[in-house]
């Protein structure tokens, strides 16, 4: 045989190893890769929002989607300076001679808004300053309890922050009507505003309303979430809480019990109100909230009085059960005491001047550094199923 004949068989059998092995193999499998794979990125998901109807009534004050620009301090040319503008939230405009109040401690400094809504204040000390009150005609107030505003803001010398919104929203007033059993309209009943808030439901006071008329009216003007609540020597107290559907109709109507119902208001409640030195605490607003299955029920029953100069409170015409008490007073951190029987009167509510400190640095996830302006949600757990929310900054 010649050489170039031998040559050919070998390049023909050559050639047919390959074929066999070239159909023999196959491409590793995505799920046992032969070498690590770097991971993609998953791209960020957004949180689901909380149910609308989980989420306790908005203040009627809050901070407008808007840039804000915080320009590098310089120490020549003075104090911080906060600025921005005070809006409608149902139309956008500018709300003229609105009253701002900033706040620290016991120091508080007023501004007015300009025809246009816009305002500066210039922090005279690098402390940090509440957005304590924000008034204007026609609108709903903006006025937490002293030393719980949720708006703070952090003076730093030389440093200007500009660009802040402050949505108010419009007045709605709202004719209430108190009734008796019979339907008959009850005249001279007392009628008072409380909206909740912190982490035992503890209420803040809104401006007394007049005793009703003759026809057993009242008006009055709140935000949703707000306890209205009428009582009257020969009833027991009625409450309803204010809903979006009665600021709507601009009509609310409260209907006292049978008669009866107010000789079992026979229990009490009593107690001091101590500081951490146990020296008495005057004039802290003590609340008691009963204690009831359905914690978010439309007719709430709650009560409310105040310290006297020895740091006494007393709740009288309860009906038999357990209570919440909670306590607050300005620049002191409030006091609280759950599951309360009737006819206790050695209760004690320690309201400190300082509780516990909680700070942080929010960031962004792109590339900027810190976020300017944000919202801070501190809750409880209560349960399994419930957060009560305590404060926000």
């Amino acid at each position: 045989m010649s050489r170039s004949r031998v040559l050919v068989a070998l390049a023909v059998v050559l050639g047919f190893a390959v074929l066999l092995f070239a159909r023999s193999w196959r491409a590793p499998s995505p799920s046992t890769p032969t070498t690590p794979a770097l991971e993609a990125e998953a791209p960020p998901v957004e949180a689901p929002s909380a149910p609308r109807d989980r989420i306790l009534p908005a203040p009627p004050v809050r901070i407008a989607p808007r840039p804000v620009t915080i320009e590098p301090p310089d120490v020549s040319t003075g104090p911080a300076q906060f600025s921005g503008r005070v809006i409608s939230s149902a139309t956008g405009a500018g709300v003229a001679s609105a009253e701002l109040t900033f706040a620290h401690g016991n120091a508080s400094y007023q501004v007015t808004t300009s025809r246009d809504g816009d305002f500066v204040f210039e922090a005279p000390d690098a402390v940090v300053y509440l957005v304590a009150e924000v008034i204007a005609d026609g609108f709903t107030p903006f006025a937490p309890m002293w030393g719980e505003s949720p708006l703070a803001l952090t003076a730093r010398p030389g440093r200007r922050i500009s660009g802040l919104m402050i949505a108010l929203d419009p007045e709605r007033v709202v004719i209430g009507t108190v009734l008796g059993p019979d339907a008959a309209p009850v005249e001279a009943a007392t009628v008072h505003l409380f909206v909740p808030s912190g982490p035992l439901r503890e209420l803040a006071a809104l401006p007394t309303v007049p005793q009703t008329d003759a026809e057993g009216r009242f008006r009055f003007t709140a935000p949703a979430g707000t306890i209205v609540e009428a009582d009257h020597p020969s009833f027991a107290p009625v409450s309803v809480r204010v809903t979006e559907a009665h600021l709507d109709k601009g009509r609310l109507t409260l209907r006292f019990g049978a008669a009866t119902e107010a000789t079992e208001l026979t229990e009490q409640i009593a107690g001091l109100v101590l500081d951490e030195n146990d020296a008495p605490v005057a004039d802290a607003q003590v609340t008691a909230n009963r204690d009831l299955k359905d914690r978010f029920r439309e007719t709430p029953d709650v009560r409310v009085t105040r310290s006297n100069a020895e740091g006494r409170f007393r709740f009288t015409r309860l009906q038999r059960g357990r209570y919440t008490l909670a306590a607050s007073a300005p620049d002191r951190v409030f006091a609280g005491a759950p599951g309360v029987v009737t006819g206790t009167d050695d209760v004690v509510l320690r309201a400190t001047e300082r509780g516990g400190d909680i700070a942080g640095r929010v960031t962004s996830s792109t590339p900027g550094g810190a976020v300017p302006s944000f919202t801070v949600i501190v809750s409880e757990p209560v349960g399994k199923v419930e957060e009560l929310p305590i404060l926000t900054r």
